[in-house]
């Protein structure tokens, strides 16, 4: 049977250094929520991050731990590249021969030749979201990104279109605490910059986000979630 996929949205937070946290706390947070993912029996869909010692590296080396669990045998991190966008064709085939088998690549065609980047990235966006169950959002760029919006929102709202879980993580700022319009936030995550998710946030949403807000402590997070995801 197919493990059904889960996504991650994660990227810098340039709020974290005001909140007097580092990129190791988010970086902390992240692979303790994905061994729980795989130990609930997700895979894993990431966008990708091609940087030395990037977060895609750390999904990769931590699916490769997990594998060796019986349980965990055929966990996959799945990495979804549409070429001209988040990687091309040709360096994505590159990445994945060098972290051979950790990593499964999926090549999702382009819908029309001649699109610009963003256009591509929003093309990708909504795959994964067709593709996935749910997603889980940290950190997230405010600006610097390419296109109209953060991709952190246009990922959450193409999940809360489909009518997917989301789970927002606002503790560490960035996109994600400015996705969180409605949402009770401490004063210090106020964002500088608000990207409101287009829509309104489902209650469950808002609810999980308020509680995430707390604490960007691993193991307060990883319980958090756990309890939200129930008996999966």
């Amino acid at each position: 049977m197919a493990r059904p996929r889960f996504q991650l949205s994660i990227s810098e937070s340039s709020d974290l250094a005001a909140l007097g946290l580092t990129p190791e706390h988010m970086r902390a947070a992240l692979l303790d929520i994905v061994r729980l993912l795989l130990r609930r029996g997700y895979d894993i869909v990431y966008g990708g991050d091609l940087r030395r010692a990037g977060f895609t590296e750390d999904l990769a080396a931590l699916v490769r731990q997990q594998q060796e669990f019986p349980q965990d045998h055929d966990a996959q991190l799945i990495w979804p590249v549409v070429a001209g966008a988040n990687a091309s064709e040709d360096a994505a085939r590159r990445w994945q021969m060098e972290w051979f088998g950790k990593a499964t690549l999926e090549l999702v065609p382009s819908p029309a030749p001649g699109l610009a980047k963003a256009d591509l990235m929003t093309h990708l966006r909504r795959h994964m979201a067709a593709s996935t169950v749910a997603i889980l959002a940290i950190g997230g760029k405010t600006d610097g990104f390419s296109g109209a919006r953060p991709g952190v929102i246009e990922e959450i709202e193409a999940h809360c279109a489909g009518g997917h879980p989301v789970y927002l993580i606002p503790s560490f700022g960035g996109a994600t605490a400015a996705a969180a319009l409605g949402v009770r936030l401490p004063d210090y995550l106020a964002p500088h910059h608000p990207f409101p998710v287009t829509g309104t946030l489902a209650p469950a949403v808002r609810d999980f986000a308020e509680k995430a807000a707390e604490t960007p402590e691993p193991a307060g997070l990883v319980a958090l979630l756990a309890g939200a995801l129930g008996g999966r």
